[in-house]
């Protein structure tokens, strides 16, 4: 894994992360579009930052790390992320916000998983 390539992962998360943070912080669009937005580019940040982190790990580009340890990490991760989700809506019990914990999650695990998943179609 080459160094700038693991940089342009970093740079394109924390480029994601302040566009998001703006786009909450201005309020550019209504109630729903000024929640959503800024959560899909943190979302896809952090996937970058995993796929970074794994690539650092094995010393591999992204496409040349094996599938089953992909699926792995990503296992774990997603397991991770869904026992935070779980625990978090215990705290602060609604039907509604366990609905939209569980939804978020599974759209961060699918986002996870394609940026595991868009580097191997290149090839």
């Amino acid at each position: 894994m080459k160094l700038l390539d693991l940089l342009n992962y970093v740079i394109a998360a924390v480029v994601l992360l302040a566009i998001g943070w703006f786009i909450k912080k201005a309020e550019l669009w209504n109630y729903y579009n000024t929640l959503s937005v800024p959560y899909l580019c943190s979302a896809i940040a952090l996937s970058l930052l995993v796929v970074a982190s794994a690539a650092l790990i094995f010393q591999k580009p992204v496409s040349e790390i094996p599938g089953m340890a992909v699926a792995i990490f990503c296992g774990v991760i997603i397991i991770l992320m869904g026992i935070f989700v779980f625990i978090n809506s215990f705290g602060n019990w609604n039907s509604r916000l366990f609905l939209t914990g569980i939804l978020e999650w599974l759209g961060a695990s699918a986002i996870l998983a394609m940026a595991f998943v868009l580097p191997r179609l290149k090839k």
